[in-house]
């Protein structure tokens, strides 16, 4: 939390679901949402937090990112995990196998040398 400075948890995820989890890849601060009034319709997007930090002067680069950008990358991935998932089952166990040999290893050598 406190590397990207954030304050706090997202108090409800609910109705703010990427809260403190999307970063800014230029200045490493947390971005956040913003709702844009266009016509008649609302337009929810996400900027960098340090993008407009003094009124009107521009700091952070980084470009604003639509909600729907956003939830369309989330579900991709989600079900690229899922399709996968036997995958990375198998490579947890493979790794908790070297992981346990590898102690057993550090073990025998402790013994051995005390």
């Amino acid at each position: 939390m406190k590397k990207f400075g954030l304050k706090s948890y997202v108090t409800k995820p609910e109705t703010n679901p990427y809260a403190g989890k999307i970063i800014c890849g230029h200045c490493n601060k947390p971005y956040i949402r913003k709702t844009w009034k266009s016509g008649h319709s609302l337009r929810k997007v996400w900027q960098c937090q340090e993008r407009y930090r003094i009124k009107g002067i521009e700091g952070c680069s980084n470009q604003n990112i639509d909600e729907s950008s956003i939830s369309r990358a989330y579900d991709y991935v989600y079900e690229e995990i899922i399709n996968r998932k036997d995958d990375y089952i198998k490579n947890c166990v493979t790794l908790r196998s070297e992981l346990l040999n590898w102690l057993d290893i550090m073990e025998r050598t402790l013994y051995n040398n005390f």
